[in-house]
């Protein structure tokens, strides 16, 4: 007899738990595996519940309560923690330029990860030239480094952590070591669009005055930055 049949709430937890641990340590590949896993079971059980008239009511409810458990690891770790809060000590990261910035005397770079400490994990993180020594890394380059992952540091009336986890920037890297450059690849549709962006920005600062353009900028491109601390208090308020 199966004793998940007359404990369902039972079956839930258990499915659920399971899946939770595993979509959350688990690899990439096994991950994969145990959604297409739940995908197949999820369609064959309502195929035989619909058409054959079967009692499949075990499978069906695995393989939704499997699927839950992946969207609540992802929801639950991927959105709500930030990625420093997930690793206290150095790591190594791979990963691939997406965009670019270039100052008087450093430039900072975002980075979209693909592996963090070997493991499969995509968040953009920013770093600054500032810290380590770089040459020719460019929007499409994919890189390997180590670095410690922490929170924004504010500074005036600016929010830092804020501004930059809205734009989809988890953390920022500091103490960067071993940092190279492990293929050059092509740039992302992502770079192109900020090429655009920002030439809209000059153009728009050099057609008007500073106010004009830095309201322009920040209502129809996202440049925020560009407002004065007045005018971003008035907009909070």
């Amino acid at each position: 007899m199966n004793i998940f049949d007359k404990r369902p709430l039972f079956l839930i937890i258990t499915v659920f738990i399971s899946g939770f641990v595993t979509f959350t340590f688990g690899d990439k590949l096994v991950n994969g595996v145990l959604i297409a896993v739940a995908v197949l079971l999820f369609g064959l059980s309502l195929f035989f519940y619909l058409y054959k008239k079967k009692k499949v009511l075990v499978p069906l409810i695995s393989s939704v309560v499997l699927l839950l458990s992946f969207l609540f690891s992802f929801l639950y770790f991927d959105l709500y923690f930030r990625v420093y809060e997930r690793y206290d000590d150095a790591v190594e990261i791979e990963g691939t330029v997406t965009s670019v910035d270039n100052y008087d005397f450093s430039s900072s770079y975002v980075i979209k990860t693909k592996k963090i400490n070997e493991k499969y994990a995509s968040y953009k993180i920013k770093l600054y030239s500032s810290d380590f020594a770089i040459e020719n890394a460019t929007p499409g380059t994919r890189v390997r480094f180590i670095a410690k992952l922490g929170a924004f540091e504010d500074f005036s009336d600016f929010d830092a952590e804020t501004y930059y986890f809205a734009d989809g920037i988890s953390a920022e890297a500091t103490d960067v070591t071993n940092f190279e450059i492990t293929d050059v690849g092509a740039p992302p549709i992502s770079s192109f669009f900020a090429n655009i962006r920002a030439k809209l920005v000059e153009r728009a600062t050099a057609l008007s005055n500073e106010r004009a353009s830095s309201l322009f900028s920040a209502l129809l491109l996202g440049e925020r930055h560009l407002l004065s601390g007045q005018v971003q208090l008035d907009f909070k308020r």
